[in-house]
């Protein structure tokens, strides 16, 4: 398969997991404004991440074949989005909900989607796990934001930053402190931190409202293939009005 996300996202947890460790550590060790116990569920959380990554990646959403027909044929033919036929790739009967996965090369029940993030086709066995791993890592995003931020926070009150006095390095002009020059001057001491922090809440967000949208669907018992299928039903019956 294509793993070319799955490089992109160990690079990016676990370049952000070493900047953590190398430098959100100390600033929770000397922060009066967060627990030192944190240093420990840390590791909980990041070994949460990758262990929900993993089981995402190997756990198999179920093949559909001649052996395994009767296991999966639990649902009836609607005769819009799914008609009897035969699949024209592998020769087998095409299951309602299932669907052929060009990217795994197999018939996937209750198809969902393929994700390049786990280079796993997402289906009938396995949807729950995927489902876990969006969950993990939203909660992850969300306890390293609230951390690295409550540290910032910190160290803006312990040195008084709101009332100190900057200078620029380039030409030595003093600065009286606003939000915006202690958010600067935060940025720059910890660069590589505030990258992690900016991460950590954009990608939250975005995988928060992604998990919510899962839910939706599941509430529903809809797959996302249905769901854009359904779409398209939609506007085609909207268009011939």
């Amino acid at each position: 398969g294509d793993y070319a996300l799955v490089v992109v996202y160990l690079v990016v947890v676990l370049g952000c997991w070493s900047i953590v460790l190398t430098h959100g550590y100390e600033l929770v060790g000397n922060s009066q404004y967060v627990s030192n116990y944190h240093m420990y569920v840390g590791y909980v959380v990041f070994a949460a991440c990758m262990a929900s990554w993993r089981k995402a990646c190997t756990a198999r959403p179920g093949w559909i074949t001649a052996r395994t027909m009767a296991k999966y044929d639990n649902w009836e033919y609607d005769n819009l989005l799914y008609t009897n036929r035969i699949c024209p790739t592998v020769g087998i009967r095409k299951l309602p909900r299932s669907k052929y996965d060009r990217a795994t090369q197999r018939h996937v029940p209750r198809f969902d989607h393929f994700c390049g993030w786990v280079s796993n086709a997402i289906g009938e066995e396995n949807y729950r796990y995927f489902l876990l791993f969006l969950a993990v890592h939203v909660g992850m995003c969300a306890y390293g934001t609230i951390i690295i931020a409550k540290c910032f926070y910190g160290e803006i009150m312990d040195q008084d930053l709101l009332n100190a006095t900057f200078y620029l390095a380039s030409t030595g002009e003093s600065v009286t402190a606003s939000k915006m020059v202690v958010l600067q001057y935060l940025m720059a001491r910890h660069f590589a931190l505030a990258g992690v922090l900016l991460m950590m809440s954009v990608m939250g967000f975005v995988l928060a409202i992604f998990l919510g949208f899962h839910l939706y669907i599941t509430a529903f018992g809809m797959t996302t293939n249905e769901w854009y299928k359904w779409r398209q039903v939609r506007k085609w019956h909207a268009s011939a009005k």
